[in-house]
């Protein structure tokens, strides 16, 4: 099995029963092809390895010291006849040259994809370039995990690779997106924040919260003309953006969330170092010069250091308009209290504003200022028999190929 997985030969056992057609006849299935593996072959012996132990420690005679079946693990002989496959290191990335380019590509994809779950894949990728975090760690954050009142993010040992709680202090770009995040989720909910809720939520996964996001990545490797992205990709991307700032090893260690030796763990863990270190690189994907180092008011040391205490108190129904810079740094219940003046803003918006509005803006901005979804403005268009512009309009307008048109002068009178 180790041969054929290697080789790429290997084939699974045929279905008992061939599946049939809407005819009732056999369908005709092509056969799978399956591509060569051979660190997937690695894994399988590996795995095989653990389980023959387990099943010889389970029926070892202790009196005897002897196991009463299989003698030797079989996996043992055949790594001393054959050694594990040779695995290439993966060096994908995203070039720095043009990083900054993929990034604000990904920021328009947050602001204006058609569905939700692209926006939600590209404010995804965007906080992993930010953070550095693995996909299986960024994918499951919640609510709960984010505390505005300290700036700061504690993803909990039971969803990190090394079982250590990490702590992110969040930089102006990663609050904004954040607060981003925490509108759209307002919007969905009718006004209401679930703290036990995924950040990045996708509706098409079975466990609830996002995966993969393989298609942003496609048109992100389309852009930068590259020849395929993946999903641990960024996180090399991000190490690419550590040695451009001139981070030190043991710093780059510490973002990665890697385990540090006694040096790191018990001398040199300083937090602001990591809160400086955050807001250099979100100031390097903003600003094309080189950021200069520059004081900065830093979370809470208590708040940074509290590992055992990973659960937050809930979040508050807070909200950011993209449009309005200094709502950043409201209070959360100015926040929440803005956010409920916007939705009744919202359910008592004439019809007659909305008709016009339509052709001035597009959808994504008018739902952003009534902390709505682009969805909600949709739906009421079509209710009241309000025209709204072709799917391509608003790209090709900002492309310069057609001009601004005027709202059709038949569409006031509709609503009036």
């Amino acid at each position: 099995m180790f041969k054929a997985i290697t080789n790429g030969t290997f084939k699974p056992p045929p279905p008992a029963a061939q599946p049939l057609n809407a005819k009732g006849k056999p369908r005709n299935i092509k056969p799978r092809k399956y591509a060569r593996a051979p660190s997937t072959a690695n894994h399988v012996m590996i795995h095989l390895h653990a389980i023959i132990e387990f099943i010889r420690e389970k029926f070892r005679d202790d009196i005897r010291g002897r196991y009463l079946i299989l003698g030797y693990n079989p996996v043992d002989a055949m790594r001393r006849l054959r050694k594990p496959n040779p695995v290439r290191c993966r060096k994908g990335r995203i070039p720095t040259d043009r990083l900054r380019a993929a990034w604000q590509a990904l920021k328009r994809m947050g602001r204006e994809a058609r569905s939700r779950v692209e926006r939600c894949a590209a404010d995804w990728n965007r906080f992993r370039l930010l953070t550095g975090t693995r996909a299986s760690e960024s994918s499951k954050t919640r609510f709960s995990y984010v505390d505005f009142a300290n700036n700061l993010i504690i993803l909990p040992g039971s969803i990190t690779k090394n079982g250590q709680p990490l702590p992110i202090p969040m930089s102006a770009q990663l609050r904004e997106l954040m607060l981003h995040r925490l509108a759209v989720h307002v919007a969905e909910h009718g006004g209401q924040a679930l703290p036990d809720d995924w950040v990045f939520p996708s509706p098409r996964s079975a466990s609830g919260h996002i995966t993969e996001s393989r298609k942003t990545l496609k048109s992100i490797a389309t852009l930068v003309a590259f020849p395929q992205l993946q999903g641990h990709d960024l996180r090399r991307t991000f190490v690419d953006v550590c040695n451009e700032l001139g981070f030190e090893e043991l710093l780059r260690k510490r973002l990665l969330n890697h385990k540090l030796a006694v040096l790191g763990a018990n001398y040199d863990n300083n937090p602001r170092l990591v809160v400086n270190a955050l807001r250099r690189i979100g100031e390097w994907y903003e600003s094309p010069e080189a950021v200069e180092e520059m004081p900065l008011t830093a979370p809470d040391d208590a708040a940074l250091c509290t590992h055992d205490d990973v659960t937050p108190e809930a979040v508050q129904a807070v909200a950011l308009v993209a449009s309005e810079p200094p709502a950043a740094t409201m209070a959360p219940a100015a926040l929440a209290a803005a956010t409920t003046d916007r939705l009744r803003a919202w359910r008592e918006l004439d019809p007659r504003k909305l008709a016009w509005d339509v052709w001035e803006r597009p959808t994504l901005e008018i739902a952003k200022a009534y902390h709505v979804s682009d969805v909600a403005v949709g739906k009421r268009c079509k209710v009241l028999g309000i025209p709204k512009p072709p799917p391509t309009y608003w790209n090709k307008v900002h492309a310069g190929k057609i001009p601004k048109q005027a709202a059709p002068r038949w569409t006031l009178p509709l609503a009036a």
